[in-house]
């Protein structure tokens, strides 16, 4: 059963996150995203109601999406927790 309300892409690209008003970007795995969900495998331990700054790059432009954690989910990658997350915002960059 596909919980998301409208076809999602599988990505499986390494993105770029931060913490909200944090500055330093860390490595994680965007593992596939669609207009309101996304599912990202992150290194570090964080609780429901998490929000992230994840910076993606669609059709050559650097795209910032803010998500906010509504689940925790398994993996199967070692070292990464997977994150069942809702979409807030996309913003795009100026090319």
């Amino acid at each position: 059963m596909n919980r998301l309300k409208e076809p999602g892409t599988d990505w499986n690209n390494s993105i770029k996150y931060r913490t909200l008003y944090s500055d330093t970007y860390k490595q994680g795995v965007l593992v596939n995203m669609a207009a309101d969900s996304a599912l990202l495998w992150l290194a570090g331990e964080y609780p429901v109601g998490s929000s992230f700054d994840v910076l993606t790059r669609a059709d050559d432009r650097l795209e910032h999406v803010y998500v906010r954690v509504v689940r925790r989910e398994e993996t199967n990658r070692p070292g990464y927790k997977g994150y069942g997350c809702k979409v807030e915002m996309t913003l795009s960059e100026a090319a």
